[in-house]
């Protein structure tokens, strides 16, 4: 079999690159629990002030879009028979990203509701 100029290196490459956006995907999720766990700590201490829900949300939006835009996209053109997994992992972001939603909403509920009692009992 002939090689090629071009196919010189080309596995190693790929793989090196493979490992690569695993390596920084690893590097994102071991900051993105670091995040749900200071988050988990402030929500408990029922923090108002706490920004961790925040940044949570958007470390995690980041995270997702990164996946379903710049990772999926590919694999799923040079591995077709993943499209089943790539598409539940895909519904899994959106899954997570409503439930961020509604929690943040319920805090904000909360909060107002708050402020309403402590406005009333302070009349």
């Amino acid at each position: 079999m002939r090689r090629y100029e071009s196919d010189v290196g080309r596995a190693p490459a790929t793989a090196e690159a493979a490992e690569t956006v695993q390596r920084e995907v690893r590097k994102q999720n071991r900051a993105i629990d670091a995040l749900f766990r200071e988050a988990s700590r402030l929500l408990r201490k029922a923090d108002p002030e706490s920004d961790a829900l925040a940044r949570l949300e958007q470390t995690l939006d980041a995270h997702f879009d990164r996946e379903d835009r710049l990772y999926f996209p590919p694999i799923l053109a040079l591995r077709p028979e993943h499209k089943p997994r790539l598409e539940a992992c895909t519904a899994s972001h959106d899954w997570f990203r409503a439930r961020l939603h509604e929690i943040r909403e319920q805090l904000r509920s909360q909060d107002r509701k708050s402020t309403r009692l402590n406005s009333s009992h302070s009349s």
